[in-house]
């Protein structure tokens, strides 16, 4: 098993740390500041309310809002109809929900939260038990690495779709080569 404490001492984010997974080498943008950071702030705001009133309707009882969790805080924690307890990352992306999204919410997994989502205005998906194991497993294995070998952990990059726009390494080279959209993989 996973030591929960060991999670927390490293310090990642699940939202950081879903991103190293992807992308060892991966360093966060700064937020925006001003207008645009008050629309993204805004934007997420809204689709929480989205996802809140979807979730409402089928039933679910919404306990907390934006609860702590594993080093971060998830976005909404529901009981469902059948009882169990579920953490919800929102996410506020028009589309399909990213690997990024699903691996951020597994992350969020404790035994508080029987069970955890991800979910925007247009899908609401429960990861299931094996892939939050799979996440726990790869997350485990990269905080290693970023522990053991942080030199090496800064230039390992693996171009992923979900990531790269918002890294700022300027030491990856699919991001200096101007071409970082053709040579991503999913």
């Amino acid at each position: 098993m996973i030591d929960a404490k060991a999670s927390k001492r490293r310090g990642l984010s699940p939202s950081l740390k879903a991103k190293k997974i992807l992308c060892k080498g991966y360093e966060p943008s700064e937020f925006p500041k001003g207008r645009e950071g008050d629309r993204l702030r805004w934007k997420h705001s809204d689709e929480m309310k989205c996802v809140m009133k979807k979730l409402l309707k089928d039933g679910y009882q919404i306990l907390d809002v934006e609860a702590p969790a594993n080093g971060g805080r998830i976005d909404l924690v529901a009981k469902a109809t059948d009882g169990r307890i579920v953490g919800v990352e929102v996410k506020s992306h028009r589309g399909e929900l990213k690997e990024v999204d699903r691996i951020q919410a597994a992350l969020y997994y404790s035994p508080q939260l029987e069970t955890v989502a991800v979910a925007n205005r247009y899908y609401f998906e429960i990861l299931s038990a094996e892939y939050v194991q799979e996440v726990r497993v790869a997350a485990h294995i990269t905080e290693e690495f970023l522990e053991t070998q942080p030199d090496l952990a800064r230039v390992s990059f693996t171009p992923h779709i979900d990531v790269c726009g918002t890294c700022s390494n300027g030491l990856c080279l699919y991001r200096e080569s101007g071409s970082v959209q053709m040579r991503l993989t999913r």
